[in-house]
């Protein structure tokens, strides 16, 4: 899994977006917290360590805080699948393009609420990628100090599961809880150090 091999996403209490991941038959989904409007799933691999390998839509929700009003424009930097973005519930980009900008979109001073829509590409690595700039040149990221999320009961129970995933396989429950497992996951191979020549 290309996001999340070794480690547990952030999730409440830190900034980012809240998103949700869905498989593409609906029948999984997971929630979590990324940085930024950023993604990348390789081919093959599943987008989270509880969804299936295989396309997914990925619903990404937030505010960006504005400091004083001002325009900016947003530009897909990477992309490898399709990507609608709303913010303050205006649509200002429906592409499937990388390299596309948006009209010039007001932020205003306070909260602007973000909603992103990225879905899978149908081959090949899905990417995702979004940074804004004033002049509509010199494309940064969004600065993550500026981005927050809701705190959710959904949030709050993927922390629990994701914490109790690294807690299963940092403390090698598997050596002795054997059981058959959906899909083979990498961590559950480590063993204790040997010490040897210490």
């Amino acid at each position: 899994m290309a996001l999340f091999s070794f480690m547990a996403p952030s999730l409440a209490g830190t900034n980012g977006f809240a998103v949700r991941l869905t498989s593409a038959d609906g029948k999984g989904s997971d929630t979590l917290v990324l940085p930024n409007l950023w993604l990348f799933v390789e081919e093959g691999q599943p987008a989270t360590p509880f969804l299936p390998p295989g396309g997914f839509t990925a619903v990404f929700e937030g505010s960006i805080s504005g400091d004083l009003r001002a325009n900016y424009f947003f530009k897909v930097e990477e992309l490898a699948g399709s990507l609608k973005l709303e913010v303050n519930n205006e649509a200002v980009l429906d592409t499937n393009i990388r390299g596309a900008l948006s009209k010039s979109v007001r932020i205003n001073k306070g909260a602007n609420a973000v909603r992103a829509i990225f879905t899978s590409a149908g081959t090949g690595d899905s990417s995702l990628r979004v940074g804004w700039t004033e002049k509509g040149t010199n494309v940064n990221p969004i600065p993550n100090a500026l981005i927050a999320h809701a705190r959710s009961p959904e949030l709050q129970q993927a922390e629990a599961t994701y914490l109790g995933r690294e807690l299963f396989l940092e403390n090698r429950c598997a050596k002795c809880h054997l059981g058959k497992f959906v899909s083979p996951v990498p961590e559950l191979a480590m063993d204790a150090p040997t010490f040897f020549n210490i």
